[in-house]
């Protein structure tokens, strides 16, 4: 487990501990203290624990590992998912897989020229697999041929800030709030074969204006932000 923020320590490693299929063996954080406080409260100290650029060389060294979950922020998360997929190794990593297109497309380049076809980047989205969305619950074979669909989503930033992280562009809040519907078309229509999409924004990201006179910001705001695209 690369990473020991609040979404690892509250869904990727209970996920993985409860799991008959896995066995976490490791953790790595970026330092000493995080690390060990995440084993303790976590995993019982049940795990191997690792911190700093010497410890992550030493964890991606390990022969008896087959696979990595990657949980951190997105403005770091590529370059840590590069280094695995390098090796060979499996990877399991957060969504959004990186704060932008290039930094995602270049990610994808290295996969691809590391000449490791047998490893697999899987990247995390429990979306899709609700019931509701599995084609035989949604009953597709009895309409015939999809000619179109489309999906229908809220995204309502809060404007809160994870401490240690750089402020969230207007691109990576789109990146990270639509990647979840995306994966559940994905996961009910199949592959995608092309991409073409359309963004209008008013001011996605920006604070609420203030109430006229009143000195005080509105807590319920709507947002004028709009996405759409076709996905073939």
């Amino acid at each position: 487990l690369v990473g020991s923020g609040q979404r690892a320590r509250e869904a990727y490693a209970p996920a993985v501990l409860q799991s008959p299929s896995f066995h976490l063996r490791a953790l790595w954080s970026r330092t000493q203290g995080a690390a060990e406080r995440f084993n303790l409260e976590v995993a019982g100290c049940s795990l191997e624990v690792f911190f700093g650029e010497e410890g992550l060389e030493r964890l991606l060294a390990r022969p008896d590992l087959e696979c990595y979950v990657v949980v951190l922020p997105p403005s770091v998360q590529p370059g840590f998912v590069r280094r695995i997929l390098a090796r060979g190794q499996h990877v399991l990593s957060e969504k959004p897989v990186a704060p932008n297109k290039e930094a995602a497309e270049e990610t994808l380049r290295r996969l691809e020229e590391s000449g490791h076809e047998s490893a697999v980047w899987f990247v995390a989205d429990p979306l899709r697999y609700e019931p509701v969305f599995h084609p035989s619950h949604l009953r597709l074979h009895e309409l015939g041929a999809i000619l179109a669909a489309e999906a229908y989503a809220v995204l309502a930033p809060d404007g809160r800030q994870r401490p240690g992280e750089p402020p969230r562009s207007d691109e990576e809040l789109f990146i990270e709030g639509g990647a979840p519907h995306v994966a559940v078309l994905r996961h009910v229509l199949g592959q995608i074969l092309e991409v073409n999409c359309v963004r209008a924004s008013a001011h996605a990201g920006a604070e609420p204006p203030a109430q006229s006179g009143s000195g005080t910001a509105v807590t319920g705001a709507f947002w004028g932000d709009v996405l759409s695209g076709t996905i073939r």
